[in-house]
């Protein structure tokens, strides 16, 4: 263990192909900024209801901030249970009401599925991604001996039922790093490499590290600096927590940016990209986003950083990979006063939507069309697939009950569908390869428009 023990935590174009930023994504590559807010507690519940949920929720439309990237806590694995805002995603009919629930879907007697789509669409259309954040100081997965493998293929299943854009793991069991037998190191690099290759690099895979898990000398088998060596490629970028550390404090422009004080040496910002540790293993500027808490007192207990300071340092070293705050409700009990400062600093431009980098493709470097052909309806639907780097043998469309998936027909001309259940839009659309591969593009189809063209936002 280290002397202190870590703490907690339808876009349109003017052609015919539409960009869908609800396609989800991601690659390899990183384009910042990225604003990350994780939401927590308290979120729903004891009057906290309906419209005032979805605020809490930071739904746009409903709650006026900058975030680019809500992190949903927790799903504990040790107790296979949601928690807080993961809890009220997985569950809307308990924290809205039929009639709001039907409000915003414009359905009658919705369901959680049509609800949960309704939103996500706000969100998307907002251009903000959700993940679902697994563990926290809670979590104790190694000591429950679960298997990183088959948690890797839970949370998966997770991400797809719940139309999460990705997963955030917060592992915060210092003493599977303390022990130096690579205990935690290589739970972590499976869980990992299982997730990334379940999921595809079509999906947000992000870590939230304790910074001196990047470079302490506590750390001989490398804590995540060996996790970075071993599948830094897989993973999108780490919300680094620069607090909570008691002796090395990350409170000055010195003591986050240049030289770490303290127990935790060789973990400030620049000494992290730099590689300055033991092993000579360097992090990339452009894997990191740099975590805060927001109130004082309330959200952690050291590293506390106002601001307008965080402002001013951002722009003194040209920060520009954006940042994570600890937590969402305390900046939106100061109506986002805490986030917007810092993105004030003009490292960085507010992103209205995200900077969305192209995902990785095998064997080609454009993502697969869909194009609707010919005068379509809910009850008749046909797509011919172009720029596909693989033969498609297999084209579903998601029924509406979020459950089952109708097989089309290849027609030659183009893949038909004539559902015994009327279809709504948007369509949800799966493709399988020759190989078996399976990639899914949710809510991709939002009219039935002979010729518009649909980016699905990947390949093969």
């Amino acid at each position: 263990l280290s002397p202190f023990p870590p703490q907690t935590h339808l876009i349109m174009s003017p052609v015919s192909v539409i960009t869908l930023f609800a396609a989800l994504f991601i690659s390899s590559s990183n384009c910042q900024p990225y604003y990350v807010s994780y939401i927590d507690t308290p979120t729903c519940g004891a009057g906290i209801i309906d419209a005032s949920c979805l605020a809490a929720l930071g739904v746009p439309g409903y709650s006026s901030h900058n975030y680019n990237v809500l992190n949903f806590a927790f799903y504990v694995s040790e107790s296979d249970q949601f928690y807080d805002a993961s809890k009220v995603w997985a569950n809307p009919s308990v924290y809205f009401s039929q009639s709001f629930r039907d409000e915003v879907t414009g359905k009658s007697a919705a369901s959680d599925w049509d609800f949960r789509q309704a939103v996500k669409t706000k969100y998307a259309e907002g251009g903000v991604k959700l993940l679902l954040s697994v563990g926290g100081a809670t979590d104790n997965p190694i000591e429950a001996g679960i298997d990183a493998t088959q948690l890797a293929t839970k949370i998966a299943n997770y991400v797809w039922t719940y139309s999460y854009d990705g997963v955030d793991i917060d592992f915060e069991n210092t003493e599977y790093f303390a022990s130096n037998d690579g205990t935690g190191e290589e739970w972590l690099i499976t869980l990992t490499k299982v997730l990334y290759n379940t999921l595809g690099s079509s999906y947000i895979l992000t870590h939230a590290p304790m910074a001196p898990y990047l470079g302490a000398p506590n750390y001989s088998y490398g804590a995540y600096l060996k996790i970075h060596q071993q599948v830094g490629d897989m993973i999108s970028w780490y919300n680094v927590q620069f607090y909570n550390q008691d002796t090395t404090s990350y409170d000055t422009y010195n003591t986050l940016f240049i030289t770490a004080n303290g127990w935790a040496t060789n973990t400030a910002v620049k000494q992290i990209i730099s590689g300055a540790n033991s092993l000579g293993i360097s992090i990339p500027a452009n894997k990191i986003v740099i975590g805060k808490y927001v109130r004082s007192g309330v959200d952690g207990f050291s590293g506390w950083i106002s601001a307008s300071n965080l402002n001013s340092y951002f722009t003194q070293y040209g920060w520009t990979n954006g940042f994570m705050l600890w937590q969402f409700p305390g900046d939106k009990d100061q109506n986002f006063a805490f986030s917007d400062t810092i993105i004030g600093s003009g490292s960085a431009s507010t992103p209205s939507t995200p900077s969305t980098p192209a995902p990785v493709s095998s064997g080609t470097n454009s993502n697969i069309i869909i194009t609707n052909s010919g005068t379509l309806n809910a009850w008749w639907y046909a797509g011919v697939i172009t720029n596909s780097a693989a033969t498609v043998n297999k084209f579903e469309i998601l029924y509406n009950n979020g459950n089952s998936w109708f097989s089309c027909t290849n027609a030659g001309w183009a893949w038909t569908c004539s559902p015994d259940v009327a279809f709504e839009t948007p369509l949800t659309i799966r493709l399988t390869s020759t190989s078996g591969n399976t990639l899914t593009s949710w809510s991709l189809v939002s009219n039935y428009n002979d010729g518009y063209a649909w980016d699905f936002g990947y390949n093969f």
